[in-house]
């Protein structure tokens, strides 16, 4: 029992068994100083199972400059356990444990190890060591270093092992609002869990104060010290450990009539507030490391001799104030230290750390290493106005973070822009900011950033921040945007990758009047000068490709085929633009075209290499997958799948998500909805894009199921409204299909046939295949145009694109048309592609027709046409009578027709034919 903290326990104790079978599972155990968050981790292992895996790292302010520092030390206590009689699973691997420890403390004086491969490592060892659910709690994460922190986001991401991830940290602090941010959208989306602390309640509170005193005090003296607490654990133990400390005749006088103070241990019982312990632990509580360098500035800053600063430290340490480790201390409560800050007041804490600030700038100007972090953090805190000569400080610090941790690179970034002023310096540091939130995949923050920049900014300021808001405006979806920014700078001023990406935002437009032209300006500047990005000139000649139909790529052949060689696919979003073009001018086939991609994407290359293989955006992984799935090899798709969890891990966040909407497509189709839902659930409040259309189809298909019509009518007007309103409106195609589908349902048949009119017509100008055809159903479906569906048809089998086809095939089958041909095709391809539903719909119509279903070539050849008929029957939940009368036989012949199929499969029941079709072993 952990008082007033059981249910949070419970919650602990239910995750670790939900890792089980999952992967890694994630919770945030968040509350204020002194809450108990570290108390209730104690009392939570040491219930769990005997045996189980743990590491367990704390973050130290005066750690905050090492990178990994708090895997590192729970790895250095995890070898320390395995040395004295730790479970004999950690024996074998202490060598590993150790070498990895190695790798990273090797960081600190080399280049930092990537946080993907520390993760990836920190994962292997813990499979090495144990395969059962492991624990990895890290406290304190508001104290971490930006490493850290990075391998906790990379953690949530991670499917390879079983793991609970515990971080625990305060709430809205600087140093982890990002994560906190982060960690809460996953807890919405059911992918972690948030575990809130607040104070103690009166009764948790006077249960607490019992336990610590001993003894129960009155009910009005706990309501009393209760008070005083305010329901914090920590203060609630001062107040205990206060009384203990009392001389005899202080406590004989009864606690009844005692007057605590819950800060006093802490700062009030050093005596005097001009102590020498006062003035030293004043001077170490700004300090983030409290190191023996750092000691020897104390008789300096102090006006004390060395000896006094000794003696001071040794006071403090004895009344428990502070806690050696080697050759540093540290506070034994971070509320120790803001004890300080709240009683020497704000402007002598601010005289104390800018006399700190000027020694460490005196020691960084000598050469002397120091923690850039934490000078940065004592400047902010004392200058009671931006001082510019500070500013390198700012850029050093946003410098060291932007590798490992690019949102605390952004947070430094923000503040040297406010130190500098306006000017040139200022706007480099904008541009660095604006490039860091794409990294971070906050494309619209960036875009809104840099467009606000530009708008409020003068022209020559404007240039060099151009080219970058262009690039941002595309991935963000802002097409419109792109261009109006592009216009900023005259034409003899414009870089080629701006005349590239303007290029690109008119032909995502499909303004084909001014986008080949700006196509043939960006050709001649390449001719001129190579672009070393092979994705520009991809983009550049798909793009025209698409709309001009050439084909010969002799002009720019070699230097696609070079930049191929050389493996740079920096400028993702353009080759996606590329890669898409082809498909949507030759269908899926396009993909793979070894003149609109790169040639690495295909079957025989994957075969060859290895999925995923090692492309530096994870375009061409992205692309296959797509390519599967539109070609409906669906189980390919799914096997696919972890190799989408390494691209995420490599940071290419945009190919990994992308891959994921297809995915969960096929489960949809397969009625895998909750599958689906959990795969779509993460990208709600993504950008339009590219994906948008398939992102908006697949949601509001998953909100009629649950009922929510109305929702999902709503979510798509809204995507065509956005679409209409930044000029990407190619995908609305398959929107504008759906919707059709939910108001033909809610009977709104009048905005149906005019919804796809226009859809139509919009469609048939752009000339894109494949969304044509989507077009085309939606029409003939609305006006019931047989001739219409019967394009459709011939187009979706021109493209080699079966699901769409065999939809296509099934309407027209249901309205009698070319019925046997068209429901034989489309029952065929629904069992190909193990769209249950589609297939059972399919068999309905044939049997309400009379058609007889062919023998199944992926089923057991040894049943007859009749018998597969009954599988399918029996598989959809009929009785033998149901059967019997749909397949207008008696009963008795039903049961004779089953007992064979049951011999023949080698099953013993109806359920076991079930599980046989689910599996895949009889189709």
């Amino acid at each position: 029992m952990f008082l007033g903290r059981d249910t949070e326990c419970g919650m602990l104790s239910a995750l670790l068994e939900r890792s089980r079978d999952e992967s890694v599972g994630t919770v945030l155990v968040r509350g204020p100083g002194g809450v108990g968050k570290t108390a209730l981790i104690d009392a939570w292992l040491a219930e769990v199972p005997p045996g189980t895996l743990i590491l367990r790292g704390f973050s130290d302010a005066f750690d905050r400059g090492f990178p990994y520092s708090a895997i590192d030390n729970a790895l250095t206590d995890l070898v320390r356990r395995a040395g004295v009689g730790a479970p004999a699973m950690l024996e074998p691997t202490r060598a590993l444990i150790d070498n990895y420890r190695q790798m990273l403390r090797g960081s600190l004086e080399h280049d930092r190890a990537d946080p993907h491969i520390a993760t990836q490592a920190l994962l292997e060892a813990v499979s090495a060591i144990t395969d059962e659910p492991a624990i990895v709690v890290l406290e304190d994460a508001h104290l971490a270093d930006p490493d850290t922190l990075s391998v906790c986001a990379l953690l949530t991401r991670h499917t390879g092992a079983r793991v609970l991830l515990v971080i625990t940290a305060r709430p809205s602090h600087s140093t982890t609002a990002q994560l906190e941010a982060y960690l809460e959208r996953l807890s919405h989306q059911r992918r972690a869990s948030v575990i809130d602390l607040s104070p103690l309640g009166r009764a948790e509170s006077d249960d607490l104060l019992a336990h610590h005193l001993g003894f129960t005090p009155s009910r009005e003296t706990a309501r009393r010290l209760g008070e005083y607490a305010a329901g914090n654990p920590f203060f609630i133990q001062e107040i205990a450990d206060q009384w203990h400390d009392l001389d005899g005749d202080a406590r004989a006088a009864g606690i009844d009539e005692w007057e605590p103070s819950a800060m006093s241990r802490t700062v009030n019982r050093l005596a005097h507030t001009d102590s020498d312990e006062f003035a030293v632990g004043s001077l170490l509580s700004i300090s983030r490391t409290i190191d023996r360098a750092r000691l020897d500035l104390l008789p300096a800053l102090t006006s004390l001799g060395e000896q006094q600063v000794a003696d001071a430290l040794a006071a403090l340490v004895g009344q428990g104030v502070l806690v050696p480790t080697g050759t540093a201390y540290s506070f034994r409560h971070d509320l120790l230290r803001e004890g300080f800050h709240t009683a020497i007041g704000a402007e002598p804490l601010r005289i104390l750390r800018g006399r700190l600030a000027a020694a460490l700038i005196e020691r960084r100007e000598s050469g002397a290493k120091i923690d850039i972090y934490e000078l940065a953090e004592l400047i902010v805190g004392s200058r009671s106005a931006p001082d510019p000569t500070t500013v390198s400080v700012f850029a050093e610090a946003a410098s060291q973070a932007a590798r490992s941790g690019p949102l605390v690179a952004v947070d430094w970034l923000r503040r040297a822009q406010e130190y500098a002023g306006r000017g040139e310096v200022a706007a480099g540091f904008l541009q660095q900011e604006v490039a860091l939130l794409s990294l971070a995949g906050q494309t619209s923050t960036a875009f809104e950033i840099a467009r606000r920049a530009i708008d409020e900014g003068d022209r020559h300021e404007a240039g060099s921040l151009v080219p970058i808001a262009v690039a941002v405006a595309l991935g963000s979806g802002q097409a419109k945007e792109a261009v109006r920014i592009s216009e900023l700078l005259p034409l003899d001023r414009r870089p080629l990758m701006l005349t590239a990406a303007r290029a690109t935002a008119l032909l995502m437009l499909w303004d084909a009047e001014r986008g080949i032209p700006e196509y043939e300006r960006a050709m001649a500047a390449y001719r001129i000068t190579p672009d070393p990005h092979y994705s520009t000139a991809l983009m550049l000649y798909s793009s025209a490709r698409m709309l001009s139909r050439a084909t010969d790529m002799t002009e720019i052949g070699k230097w696609i085929e070079e930049s191929i060689n050389a493996n740079d696919n920096a400028l993702t979003q353009l080759t996606q633009v590329a890669a898409w073009a082809a498909m949507a001018a030759h269908g899926p086939e396009g993909l793979l075209d070894r003149v609109n991609s790169d040639p690495r994407i295909s079957g025989e290359a994957f075969s060859a290499i290895g999925w995923p293989i090692s492309s530096e955006s994870g375009v061409a992984e992205q692309f296959y997958l797509q390519w599967c799935y539109l070609r409906g090899r669906w189980d390919d798709v799914l096997d696919l799948v972890p190799g989408i969890d390494v691209i995420s891990e490599r940071g290419q966040y945009i190919a990994a998500n992308t891959a994921r909407v297809f995915t969960a497509g096929v489960h949809y189709n397969r009625g895998n909805l909750e599958e689906a839902d959990k795969l779509i659930a993460p990208y709600s409040d993504e950008p339009l894009s590219m994906m948008a259309g398939y992102l908006a189809t697949l949601r509001s298909r998953l909100l009629a199921h649950e009922g929510r019509i109305d929702d999902g009518i709503a979510l798509l007007r809204s995507v065509l409204a956005r679409a209409e309103e930044t000029g990407i409106v190619v995908q609305t195609a398959s929107v504008s299909g759906m919707l059709c589908a939910l108001l033909r349902e809610k009977g709104e048949y009048a905005e149906t046939l005019e919804l796809s009119r226009r859809s139509l017509e919009r469609q048939r100008e752009l000339k894109i295949p494949m969304y044509t055809g989507t077009a085309l159903v939606a029409y003939g479906r609305a006006h019931d145009d047989m001739e219409i569906l019967q394009e459709a048809a011939d187009l979706f089998t021109a493209q080699g694109m079966p699901f769409p086809l065999a939809q296509t095939q099934l309407l027209l089958g249901e309205k009698d048309v070319d019925a046997k041909s068209n429901l034989r095709s489309a029952y065929q391809i629904f069992g190909e592609l193990k769209t249950k539903a589609f297939r059972q719909r399919a068999l309905a119509a044939m049997h309400e027709r009379g058609v007889r279903v062919t023998r199944s070539r992926a089923g057991d050849d040894s049943l007859t046409a009749v018998e597969h008929e009954i599988v399918e029957l029996v598989v959809a939940g009929m009785t033998n009578a149901q059967v019997a009368e749909r397949l207008s036989y008696s009963p008795k012949t039903i049961e004779m027709h089953l007992t064979r199929i049951y011999q023949r499969t080698g099953v013993r029941n109806r359920v076991g034919l079930v599980e046989a079709v689910a599996t895949g072993r009889l189709r």
